[in-house]
């Protein structure tokens, strides 16, 4: 996997005398600068709380058992020391000697993942190494950041007063929408209660096999799942401000990640359901206006004093001429969900439906008021069917692997496609919500 990434990113296969060597602890062969041992866990899915805690123990101490057989085998190919990382998807990584950025979560401490590398020589400078130091050049002044974040394809750090980004392999994607969703966003006379919340971009690149940006860093904390409601107020503001910055585009239409989802369902009567509930999808809101949307508008993406909005962070799948609302619903979902651990799919049915199907509350109001949306006649459950399915493409394209989870796909997508008859008739030609 991590040599797809690096083939990806511009790095050449060979066959012999490679600078990197990649693979299994076994089948190294110790003829490259540089060898890797990459130490993944299996898929294991379902279960209690406290199931799931006991797998993840036994996976943390698997990965430290092969990282020390790993090490060994290292050792005896002759390349000295070698390093150990241990990390996970969405934690930061603790790497040794590096400047901390705070206590570990729980969750930190049973890393589930390992890199193993050896060298001959000295070490050389990280691509994150590489980029702290152009960033330094492009500010006028040194950054040195702290504990990394790993995200899925890239790489995010804190410095004192700007953020880091950097991608090898396909998470070029998400820097590249992230920069342009930025100068985009830099390029329009914002009104405040935008403008006041959106990192300024400051530089962006490519070193070596990696892309890279850095924006300002914005004060305040992470915000809690209680959401309060003077933080939904701010919320309702930004979102309804920032869907004016860009009015009247046309975005991608729903077909498009019905086919995504479709290519993931193993039963063709959920192939058919979830293509015609696109099909309908794109005729019945065809007259929503569109405008500019985050796309991952959550309590980590928001930052807050109290309980008022800081800054949004994080604008990697944001784009023009998305649906009106998708970002409040998944924002209120989302909170929903880090109390209930349930999954998107399950609290959807569970949770959302039932509340669109008795017409939503004053906070959906107040937002289609300010865009100039009647939600009447069912409209807002066909918009929270729209959410899911936007959501669910979003998550499949993020990790494919996804697909490949039983557990997954019948929490997520299956449970929502077997509901679908008690909402929408799913015959063709039928006319959905009549």
């Amino acid at each position: 996997m991590l040599g797809d990434v690096l083939v990806d990113a511009g790095g050449e296969l060979v066959g012999e005398s490679p600078d990197v060597e990649i693979a299994d602890a076994q089948s190294l062969v110790g003829d490259g600068r540089v060898a890797i041992v990459t130490i993944e866990p299996g898929h294991h899915e379902g279960g209690s709380l406290i199931v799931s805690a006991a797998r993840r123990f036994r996976r943390t101490i698997e990965s430290r058992v092969a990282a020390r057989r790993a090490g060994r085998r290292l050792t005896a190919l002759g390349y000295g020391d070698s390093d150990v990382v241990l990390w996970d998807i969405d934690q930061f990584v603790h790497l040794a000697g590096g400047r901390s950025t705070g206590r570990r979560r729980p969750a930190e401490l049973l890393p589930q993942r390992a890199l193993v590398v050896g060298r001959r020589g000295d070490p050389e400078p990280t691509v994150l190494d590489a980029v702290a130091e152009e960033a330094g050049r492009r500010v006028g002044r040194a950054v040195e950041y702290g504990t990394p974040l790993a995200r899925q394809g890239r790489t995010i750090a804190l410095a004192d007063a700007c953020v880091l980004r950097v991608a090898i392999g396909p998470g070029r994607d998400k820097i590249e929408t992230h920069r342009v969703a930025l100068e985009r966003l830099a390029a329009r006379a914002l009104p405040p209660v935008v403008g006041q919340r959106v990192p300024r971009l400051i530089a962006a690149g490519k070193l070596g096999l990696g892309d890279w940006c850095a924006e300002e860093r914005l004060p305040g904390t992470a915000a809690s799942h209680e959401l309060a409601p003077e933080l939904l107020d701010d919320c309702v503001d930004f979102l309804v401000a920032l869907h004016a910055v860009e009015p009247g585009e046309t975005g991608a239409p729903l077909i498009e990640s019905a086919k995504i989802v479709a290519a993931s369902c193993t039963q063709a009567e959920h192939r058919e359901a979830v293509l015609e509930l696109g099909q309908g999808l794109d005729a019945e809101l065809e007259g929503l206006p569109r405008g500019f949307g985050h796309g991952d508008f959550w309590t980590r993406n928001l930052l807050v004093t109290g309980n008022r909005l800081r800054a949004v962070i994080d604008w990697d799948s944001a784009t023009p001429g998305r649906l009106p609302l998708l970002d409040l619903l998944h924002l209120r979902l989302s909170a929903h969900r880090d109390k209930t651990r349930e999954y998107l799919g399950t609290a959807l049915v569970r949770h959302q439906l039932p509340w669109a199907e008795m017409g939503g509350d004053e906070i959906v109001d107040s937002y289609c008021r300010r865009i100039g949306i009647d939600l009447s006649g069912g409209l807002l459950k066909w918009v929270v069917f729209a959410y899911w399915l936007d959501r669910v493409a979003f998550e499949i394209n993020a990790s494919a692997d996804r697909a490949e989870r039983p557990v997954w796909m019948r929490n997520n997508v299956e449970v929502v496609l077997d509901t679908l008859g008690d909402h929408v008739p799913t015959r063709s030609g039928t006319r959905l919500f009549t």
